[in-house]
């Protein structure tokens, strides 16, 4: 999200804190309702606007395989390294 919003012209300090508020905003509001974060989702999406094309992109481009498959790497490697201590 960073680079992207470098490369609509914004600097990398203007763009990280645009990106770091986005992200504590979606956390923030998830704890206070307390509602699973794709009902919140489902919630701002509407149809063919914004939130939905890049929604579009990310599961095109397969973002949810992609950072499951690293989460569950990361833990098989975890558990490995605890295996040879």
């Amino acid at each position: 999200m960073i680079d992207s919003g470098v490369q609509m012209g914004l600097t990398r300090i203007q763009a990280q804190e645009l990106t770091l508020h986005a992200i504590a905003g979606s956390v923030k509001l998830i704890f206070q309702t307390h509602e699973h974060p794709a009902v919140l989702r489902n919630k701002v999406t509407s149809p063919g606007e914004i939130t939905a094309v890049g929604l579009y992109e990310l599961e095109k481009g397969s973002m949810r395989t992609v950072i499951s498959n690293a989460v569950l790497t990361a833990l098989n490697h975890t558990q490995q390294l605890g295996q040879m201590s």
